[in-house]
C-alpha cells in the first residue's frame, strides 16, 4: 500500500521549549503591528500547550491589541485615554451602524468617555478594551457588532449590579453575533433569575438558541453529505487525493497492515491528514459547532448527559449501519455524541 507521506511536524518538546523561551523574553513598550501579529501568533500555541498566558495578554491589551473587551453598566467614574485608538472605535461604530441599520453617533459634548448615542440608547469606550453600554436591546446589538469590527474575539462581562437584565441582553447579543462570552452567566442561571426583565430576555435567548441548534444541525448535515459525495465521485485532484487518503484508513480499520510500520501509528496520521483537508476542516468545524451546543444544553438544564448517552446507545445498534449511507451519517452523529460526553473538542 502506498500513500503520501505527512509534511513533517515540529516535534512537541521542540516546539514547547521555543514557547517557553518566547514567553521569557517578551518585549516591552509599544509594538508595532508585525510585532504584535507575532505575538498572537505565539498566544495560540502557548495556549495549545498549556502555557500561563497572564503577561502576554497584559502586554497585547497595554498595545490596544487584546482579543477581548470588557463591558460593563454606564460608570460615569472613568475617562478615556487618549490616543489613534478612537479613531479605529469610530469606524467601527460607523460599520456596526451599516451593518445593523442603526443609527448611534458620536455625542462630541461627553468629555469622560468616547460615546455613541442613538435616542436612549447609548455605548461608550474609555479604552479600546474597555466599553459601556446603557438601554434597550439594540445598544447591546451595537455594542457586540462594534467590537468585532474592532476584531475582538471575546466579551468579558462586568457585574451590572444596578441592571442583572443588561447581562442577559448582552448575553443575547453575543450568541446571536456568534462572539464568545467570558465571565458571563450560564442561560441555567438566567432561567433562575427571578426578575422579570430578566426573563422577558431568557425567551428570546431560547428562541436564539433553538435557531443556532437548527442551523447547526443543517450544516452538519450538509457537509457530511459534501465530504461523502467527494469521496464517491472526486472530481478535482484534492478530492482524489482525499479519497485514497480514505481508503487507505478503511483498509488499515479493518485490520490491514501496513509494511514496516505500526498500524496504529498510520491511522493517526490518516486522520490527521484528512483533518487538514478543505473538506475535513469544514465537517470538524461543523461536529465541534453541534456538540458544543449540546454541552450549553447540558449546561442550562435543557438536556442531560444521560439524554446524550441514550442516544448515542440507540445509534450503536446494528440497524444503524445498515448501509453505506447510514453508517456515515452515524458515524459523524457518534463523533458529536462523544465529544459532548467527553466535554472535548474533536
Amino acid at each position: 500500500m502506498t500513500n503520501n507521506p505527512a509534511t513533517p511536524l515540529k516535534d512537541d518538546d521542540e516546539e514547547k521549549k521555543e514557547i517557553k523561551q518566547q514567553l521569557k523574553t517578551l518585549p516591552k513598550g509599544r509594538l508595532s503591528d508585525e510585532k504584535i501579529a507575532e505575538l498572537k501568533a505565539l498566544k495560540e500555541k502557548a495556549k495549545k500547550h498549556g502555557f500561563d498566558i497572564s503577561n502576554l495578554d497584559a502586554l497585547l491589551n497595554e498595545n490596544n491589541a487584546g482579543d477581548e473587551i470588557n463591558v460593563n453598566e454606564l460608570d460615569d467614574h472613568a475617562t478615556a485615554e487618549d490616543g489613534e485608538w478612537k479613531d479605529g472605535v469610530r469606524e467601527a461604530v460607523k460599520k456596526a451602524n451599516n451593518k445593523l441599520n442603526n443609527n448611534f453617533e458620536e455625542d462630541k459634548e461627553n468629555t469622560e468617555h468616547l460615546t455613541f448615542k442613538d435616542g436612549e440608547n447609548t455605548i461608550a469606550f474609555s479604552s479600546p478594551n474597555q466599553a459601556y453600554v446603557e438601554g434597550e436591546q439594540k445598544a447591546f446589538d451595537e455594542l457586540v457588532a462594534s467590537a468585532k469590527e474592532m476584531g475582538k474575539t471575546s466579551i468579558r462581562f462586568g457585574k451590572f449590579e444596578e441592571h442583572p437584565e443588561y447581562k442577559a441582553m448582552l448575553f443575547l447579543a453575543c450568541i446571536e453575533q456568534g462572539i464568545e462570552m467570558k465571565n458571563a452567566p450560564t442561560l441555567k442561571e438566567l432561567r433562575e433569575d427571578t426578575n422579570p426583565k430578566v426573563q422577558e430576555v431568557v425567551k428570546q435567548i431560547e428562541e436564539a438558541k433553538k435557531q443556532q441548534y437548527q442551523n447547526a444541525s443543517k450544516a452538519l448535515v450538509d457537509s457530511r453529505k459534501e465530504f461523502f459525495e467527494a469521496i464517491k465521485n472526486p472530481k478535482t485532484p484534492e478530492e482524489q487525493e482525499l479519497k485514497k487518503t480514505m481508503d487507505s484508513l478503511a483498509f488499515l480499520e479493518k485490520g490491514g497492515l501496513v509494511k514496516g510500520g505500526n498500524s496504529g501509528e498510520e491511522i493517526k496520521k490518516l486522520k490527521n491528514q484528512i483533518k487538514e483537508t478543505p473538506l475535513g476542516k469544514k465537517l470538524e468545524a461543523a461536529i465541534n459547532t453541534k456538540a458544543k451546543l449540546l454541552q450549553e444544553g447540558i449546561a442550562a438544564g435543557i438536556l442531560t448527559k444521560e439524554d446524550a448517552e441514550t442516544r448515542k446507545q440507540n445509534l450503536e445498534k446494528p440497524e444503524h449501519s445498515k448501509n453505506e449511507s447510514m453508517k456515515q451519517k452515524t458515524k459523524i452523529d457518534l463523533a458529536v455524541l462523544n465529544q459532548v460526553l467527553n466535554n472535548r473538542q474533536h
